[in-house]
């Protein structure tokens, strides 16, 4: 028997190459296309977050120059603005110049002096009246929008001269040492009356020595005498508490009056008595005593 000879088949192509080929560039271009749409989709992002990024600068930027705007607004110089105020026409017993120095030395002591928020106007406040104990009523005042303070302050009237034993001090209307004669320049232009104390008195600056109703008694009865054209030699505090002892010139005797009772109505008296000796012919030889109302003796 003859075997058929198996006819072998040449080499073909395979027909499945451009069909996976096909497939394989498929889905390359399957996975392409998404990359390529994730690339444009991630654009419209980055721009957000950079404009959100850039109005954060802007915010932090218009946040801190106002904060620097406000920061200075606060700020406050060391050279405030002095202004002492007094009765009338009178002049303050120091310089202006002198209370400036002063309040620029206090407002520079301390760095919380040179802000709005941290200024102590009522630490400053007394320490300017301690220095100056002539001043009342010290104010320290802040500009709402400026950076220069103003201390505000009234100047008390001097009232009289009092030469004690420590030296000679100048006597505010409220009865306070105001300020050592020795210490103020100019001194010898003020008129005021002097008074002489023999009572010892413990005169320190800034307290008071005498009552109120003391010097204004002792500034009518010197404005009585100075009515009559009667010239004062001396008034003096003797150690007797209350009394008051004015001597006049060309009279041998001096009168006494006394702090407690109403200093028109005592020299009234007083007047009235010395007329009368005077049309009497009688001259007292050592004193006139005013010191009770209505009633008048003299020696």
């Amino acid at each position: 028997m003859r075997r058929e000879k198996v006819q072998q088949a040449g080499r073909q192509p395979r027909i499945t190459t451009t069909a996976r080929q096909d497939f394989y560039s498929y889905h390359a271009n399957r996975q392409t296309a998404p990359q390529n749409t994730t690339a444009r989709q991630s654009s419209p992002v980055q721009s957000t977050s950079s404009r959100w990024t850039g109005q954060r600068l802007l915010t932090l930027s218009i946040v801190l120059i106002v904060g620097l705007c406000l920061g200075y607004t606060t700020t406050l110089t060391t050279n405030p603005k002095v202004v002492v105020a007094t009765a009338g026409q009178a002049d303050t017993l120091r310089p202006v110049t002198t209370y400036q120095q002063k309040a620029e030395e206090l407002f520079s002591e301390s760095i919380l002096s040179r802000t709005k928020m941290t200024i102590d106007t009522a630490k400053l406040s007394q320490e300017v009246q301690t220095a100056f104990p002539e001043l009342t009523n010290v104010q320290i005042t802040l500009p709402l929008m400026g950076h220069r303070p103003t201390v505000q302050a009234i100047g008390e009237t001097p009232s009289a001269l009092l030469a004690a034993r420590s030296g000679v001090y100048v006597l505010g209307e409220s009865g306070r040492a105001l300020v050592k004669v020795s210490d103020i320049k100019g001194a010898g232009g003020l008129d005021l009356p002097t008074i002489r104390d023999e009572a010892d008195l413990d005169v320190k600056v800034g307290q008071a020595i005498l009552t109120k109703q003391d010097v204004a008694y002792i500034t009518t009865i010197t404005k009585q005498f100075a009515a009559q054209k009667t010239v004062i030699d001396s008034i003096t505090l003797p150690a007797l508490a209350s009394e008051l002892h004015v001597r006049v010139a060309g009279q041998p005797y001096f009168i006494k009056f006394s702090l407690l009772t109403d200093a028109r109505v005592t020299y009234g008296q007083y007047a009235a008595l010395k007329k009368k000796l005077e049309a009497d012919g009688v001259a007292p030889k050592e004193y006139i005593d005013s010191r009770v109302e209505e009633r008048v003796y003299y020696r």
